[in-house]
């Protein structure tokens, strides 16, 4: 039974981290299921899919391929720490969901500022490896990962604002008063960063590699080329 870096061997690493994805996943479904009597309970299920399964999905899968393209073997503990303080991180966000007035602003800069320090560090040793002795040329995919995670702390940031403006319509009025007229602005942009940008640029950055793999197909010539081009667009 192969090991990673001297740690647990590997299908108990799988195990472990399918339990945390599991988690979220049934979170995920009691959500669906408690859509009546939570509050905000469609920024609920966007945060519970967003930040719990596909956060979490991708932070385990980007560093499978991390290993994989630099030769690389990423501490185990770091990716399980980094793994369970974005799920703590995402349950903070949680209460600032389900509480208002500066509660809530608290909690929504908490968990914000939590979920954006697991994205950095993550970012940091995704840079780290792609500096390495060994660097695959298919490695322009985490050149994406890469990317995602820092448009990820941007995104943290226009929802740790978001939370402010529908948490104390007092504060908000006090501090920024435009922010409550171009609250919908606000909730676009926070979307289209996490949406597009954090998921989007781990999809086609994967794609890059993985994609003809799963289609049994020969990569282009250009193709790894014509990405490192294209991902500044």
């Amino acid at each position: 039974m192969k090991k990673n870096d001297g740690g647990v061997p590997r299908a108990r690493w799988h195990r472990v981290t399918w339990l945390v994805t599991s988690f979220w996943v049934v979170a995920l479904v009691l959500a669906v299921a408690a859509q009546a009597v939570l509050p905000n309970p469609t920024w609920y299920l966007i945060h519970i899919a967003g930040l719990g399964v596909a956060g979490t999905s991708i932070l385990i899968w980007t560093w499978h391929f991390a290993d994989a393209l630099t030769r690389t073997k990423q501490s185990q503990f770091r990716q399980l720490i980094r793994i369970l303080t974005l799920s703590a991180g995402t349950i903070v966000l949680g209460v600032a969901l389900a509480t208002t007035g500066l509660p809530a602003i608290a909690c929504g800069a908490a968990g914000g500022g939590i979920v954006s320090g697991v994205l950095i560090w993550h970012s940091v040793d995704l840079r780290r490896a792609m500096s390495g002795s060994f660097v695959s040329p298919g490695a322009v995919t985490l050149r994406y990962h890469h990317a995602a995670s820092l448009v990820f702390v941007f995104g943290a940031l226009v929802g740790i604002i978001l939370t402010i403006d529908v948490s104390s319509y007092e504060l908000v009025l006090a501090w920024w008063p435009g922010l409550y007229l171009h609250h919908d602005a606000m909730a676009i942009a926070h979307v289209f960063l996490m949406v597009l940008g954090f998921l989007g640029l781990t999809i086609l950055g994967t794609l890059v590699t993985f994609g003809p793999t799963v289609a049994r197909a020969r990569m282009g010539t250009a193709a790894l080329g014509r990405s490192r081009r294209i991902l500044p667009l």
